[in-house]
């Protein structure tokens, strides 16, 4: 619990210091929306593909109910849109979409936290690594942002769109192979114990 408030507070005080003339400040100047890269609008994405996939893939996933699965991959879908239009639509412009975008990512990394923290220790790690790399990334746009340099600023802005949806799928993806391979196990010791019983009640 500790961990996910600390986590909570860590991902709010970096975040909210991206749009530095205020929280619902544009992401960056009107007149780089001409030299804005494909792969950063295609970034936008990455949190619908983890997201989508969480929905369709709950029933195989451990620690939590179905239905939180569930939730939490259509928060993650979600922040796909809010990072759409926050960062590429209304580029340029102060606007609540960016408050909202910035709102949600905050509740996102809290709830990303308490994933972790109910996971396996090797699914934990990953996604903490990959919390902790995305924070770096934020905050290395930030300062290209200060800086005036575009071209930074798309390529770190990207890779906190892309690294934690990577990497928290790496390790969601491990925690569903590690339960599979529990769940196998466990069959097979029923099925090893129902034919010892039958043998010895034969």
């Amino acid at each position: 619990m500790t961990m996910w408030v600390g986590l909570f507070l860590l991902s709010l005080l970096v975040v909210t210091q991206i749009p530095v003339t205020g929280l619902c400040a544009s992401t960056g100047p009107s007149e780089w929306r001409q030299r804005m890269p494909t792969h950063y609008v295609a970034s936008c994405a990455s949190y619908a593909i983890v997201g989508a996939s969480l929905v369709v893939l709950s029933h195989r996933l451990p620690s939590l109910v179905v239905s939180e699965w569930r939730a939490y991959g259509a928060t993650l879908v979600a922040n796909s849109v809010l990072v759409f239009m926050g960062d590429v639509v209304t580029w340029g412009r102060a606007t609540w979409w960016k408050c909202a975008d910035v709102a949600l990512v905050c509740v996102s990394l809290a709830w990303t936290a308490r994933v972790a923290l109910a996971l396996p220790e090797q699914a934990t790690t990953i996604i903490v690594v990959g919390m902790c790399v995305a924070l770096v990334c934020k905050r290395m746009a930030s300062r290209s942002l200060v800086a005036r340099d575009a071209a930074s600023f798309f390529l770190w802005h990207s890779l906190w769109h892309v690294s934690l949806p990577l990497l928290g799928g790496l390790g969601l993806w491990r925690a569903s192979q590690q339960h599979g391979a529990h769940a196998d196990h466990d069959e097979h010791a029923t099925g090893d114990t129902v034919t010892l019983a039958a043998s010895a009640a034969a």
